[in-house]
């Protein structure tokens, strides 16, 4: 294994080759995912990236944002911040399989998996999702005829799918600490073993 480290701090473990990536810890304040990929990192992992927290200044604060910035909405050209450029060049010059972005959600009660419609793994995430009784939301890239939907869209999901097959992962937050987690290694489990 070996460690990239970003320009911020935060380390993507690289067991092998990007053929599976995930991030979480976008969200400082969303910590269950960020606690299960740490409990994984001692694995003996094959072709997997793992950027268990990419705002560790958000994390260490116990605060959403990267100081003024909502990191999901840094995934552009554009961002003033040179980590999330790091970043995007990494994931854009490895080209992984499968991407998988973890958040947890404080909106909705229930756990869930969600995706464009058109990728090679839709219906196995089907399948999980059945199994594990959770939700499977289908979400376009942009909804301009119903505006508000917009905010639902983070930059790092648009940005994602146009490399490869990718997926966000959400737990509720109303859930216990440690079902979130549980979870969350539930997600990890099933993309790891997804046949790629």
């Amino acid at each position: 294994m070996k460690k990239i480290k970003l320009f911020n701090g935060a380390i993507i473990y690289a067991h092998g080759e990007a053929k599976r990536f995930f991030m979480a810890g976008v969200h400082g304040e969303e910590r269950a995912s960020v606690m299960a990929l740490n409990t994984l990192l001692r694995d003996n992992l094959e072709d997997v990236w793992i950027l268990p927290c990419l705002n560790r200044k958000g994390f260490e604060e116990l605060n959403r944002f990267h100081g003024k910035y909502n990191l999901n909405s840094e995934f552009k050209p554009d961002t003033k911040l040179e980590f999330m450029k790091q970043l995007m060049d990494i994931v854009e010059n490895e080209r992984p399989k499968l991407f998988v972005d973890m958040h947890e959600d404080v909106e909705l009660y229930f756990d869930y998996i969600w995706t464009t419609h058109d990728n090679d793994f839709n219906d196995e995430v089907r399948l999980f999702c059945k199994k594990e009784d959770i939700g499977l939301l289908y979400c376009p890239e942009k909804f301009p005829e119903v505006p508000d939907v917009n905010r639902y869209v983070g930059d790092s999901e648009n940005w994602a799918r146009k490399i490869c097959p990718a997926f966000t992962t959400e737990t509720a937050q109303y859930n216990s600490f440690n079902n979130r987690v549980r979870m969350n290694r539930k997600y990890f489990e099933f993309f790891m073993g997804v046949n790629i």
